[in-house]
């Protein structure tokens, strides 16, 4: 369920995730990885907040912005940490300067925006030169979408979605199309999260429900049918072309 939800049914931030969330791991990854201090970070699409707040108690000396479209959710999120601003802005139209920040973080926004050109045209645009990208987006072959909690949804059209349920606006991107996007802007993937998890799993947290508990199970087969593959690299092409994406990128000016 969106984080979101959970707090307009009145449920606080601090339940929205703990050091075990698996939702946390690229979040935790990319703090391993890039060690920043009296950093400018811009949490894109912030939601309820619950990422900016994760990430400004890791490290209290960086200076964390959370933009979204939706004022109602900062309501908890002001409450929970005041140490981070929030402000109403649209991610493919942002009213920031240019060169404001050192990380931005796209975590599960490039699919609901209307244009995801914009969305990175825009990071780009507010990042400093070598600043940094945390994305995080599903892909369009992976078999289940967790937007609808429901196999091979997105390889149906929208308009017989509509003859089932209400549908969404969510727009999937392949591992390629999302490369391209990024490289065409100057982006740079310094790190491949996914690969990395398949190459060496360890350190991950899943936490204890039944989707977690199966995310688990599913990271670590991928594994293990690595370690067994005697065509390491062409078992790893086809893997990550069905899997989610979670990149690190740095922006070349």
């Amino acid at each position: 369920m969106n984080p979101t939800m959970l707090i307009k049914q009145g449920q606080e931030i601090e339940d929205l995730y703990s050091e075990s969330d698996a939702r946390l791991n690229p979040i935790n990854v990319f703090l391993k990885l890039e060690l920043m201090n009296n950093a400018n970070i811009l949490d894109a699409g912030c939601g309820c907040g619950w990422v900016s707040d994760y990430v400004q108690r890791k490290n209290s000396s960086n200076k964390v912005v959370g933009v979204d479209t939706y004022a109602n959710d900062f309501t908890y999120a002001r409450r929970k940490n005041k140490y981070i601003d929030y402000y109403v802005e649209d991610a493919v139209a942002l009213t920031i300067p240019d060169n404001t920040f050192d990380l931005v973080i796209s975590n599960q926004v490039l699919e609901h925006v209307f244009s995801g050109r914009r969305h990175i045209e825009e990071t780009k645009r507010v990042l400093k030169d070598r600043g940094k990208l945390l994305l995080t987006t599903p892909n369009w072959w992976f078999p289940f979408d967790f937007h609808y909690d429901l196999p091979l949804v997105n390889f149906v059209p929208v308009s017989i979605i509509g003859l089932f349920t209400k549908p969404k606006f969510v727009k999937l991107y392949s591992r390629r199309k999302t490369m391209n996007l990024l490289r065409k802007n100057g982006f740079v993937i310094t790190t491949d999260i996914m690969k990395e998890w398949i190459i060496n799993p360890r350190g991950l947290y899943f936490g204890c429900s039944v989707p977690r508990r199966i995310s688990k199970y599913f990271i670590y087969s991928l594994h293990i049918l690595y370690v067994l593959s005697p065509l390491k690299r062409l078992y790893l092409k086809i893997a990550l072309h069905f899997l989610p994406q979670y990149y690190i990128a740095e922006v070349h000016k």
